[in-house]
């Protein structure tokens, strides 16, 4: 079982208008929560993460960089990275009224990750003092609540947010589902190029990882057991498709240089064996799927046909 809370935030922009933010707002909210994580709570300054006496138990790293959490099962603990135990909740870019003057955007957290609740308020209050994006748009907070709509951070009422849990669950019994990738899939081998296709077995078997690791790193509880058949690729068919690709450029810190980070939006119906795929699909929501799902990626909705 993995638990999730979800922080969502309301904002209305200071003196600017929403056309002087990217499109997209994954890059530059989730740059905006990292810097300014890092800033607040580290207390060893000048020194990298990876030489820090305290970087196992600092909040930054396990949060932000994926630093695998000391509970790690045997199989990642080769790995210096590991996925991160939060996904950025951001509109699609083709949803955002350029005059318009307010913003909503959320923040996921799983596992024991839920308890850093108050950082994220924190930090994204920081940020709206300080600015955001290339042209430091500042905002005030109107309302943090959790996905329910409580309200989490007013001065008088700190109240957690509501914990959910997916992983309970048995896999769908339907034979055709469709898939709406609300944000960008980005998968191993459809980030580079063009194309627009789908690859539905590359499509499951990414699902079955990311469900996977997630739940070995962050879940507290081993998940219901379930037949993980093995699947071929004329297992699956795409009877109906309206996908595209779409994605932004960034500058990466880190590598120093500009990245391009483009995946599938748009719908899909597949026909395959969905009840022997594995409680992946019913957790897909939840944790989203393939890369890049802390700048927002990976955010899918799924109904049978």
């Amino acid at each position: 079982m993995l638990r999730y809370v979800d922080i969502v935030v309301q904002a209305e922009l200071v003196e600017a208008e929403r056309r002087d933010l990217p499109p997209y707002l994954g890059a530059t909210l989730r740059g905006a929560f990292g810097h300014l994580l890092k800033q607040t709570v580290c207390q060893v300054r000048h020194t990298p993460c990876e030489e820090c006496f305290l970087q196992k138990v600092c909040p930054y790293p396990t949060l932000f960089e994926g630093v695998r959490p000391l509970s790690a099962e045997s199989p990642f603990r080769g790995r210096s990275r590991v996925a991160q135990p939060f996904v950025l909740l951001v509109p699609p870019a083709i949803d955002l009224a350029p005059c318009d003057r307010t913003l909503s955007w959320g923040v996921r957290l799983f596992g024991n990750s839920c308890r850093l609740w108050p950082y994220v308020v924190h930090v994204f209050r920081q940020a709206g003092e300080r600015g955001i994006g290339t042209k430091r748009v500042r905002y005030n907070i109107m309302k943090v609540t959790d996905d329910s709509g409580q309200e989490i951070s007013s001065q008088t009422d700190h109240s957690s947010p509501r914990i959910h849990a997916v992983g309970e669950k048995l896999p769908s019994t339907a034979d055709q589902i469709l898939f709406r990738f609300i944000t960008p899939l980005r998968l191993a081998k459809n980030n580079r190029g063009t194309g627009s296709s789908l690859n539905p077995l590359e499509f499951v078997l990414a699902g079955r990882r990311r469900y996977a690791e997630i739940v070995a790193l962050y879940g507290d509880a081993q998940p219901i057991p379930c037949s993980l058949h093995r699947v071929e690729e004329h297992d699956f068919e795409v009877l109906e498709s309206n996908l595209h690709r779409w994605g932004f450029n960034r500058y990466s810190g880190r590598q120093k240089r500009t990245m391009t980070l483009a995946g599938l939006v748009g719908e899909a119906v597949i026909r395959g064996p969905w009840d022997s795929v594995g409680p992946w699909l019913e957790a897909a929501p939840a944790t989203h799927l393939g890369k890049s799902t802390s700048f927002g990626f990976g955010r899918v909705e799924w109904n049978p046909v």
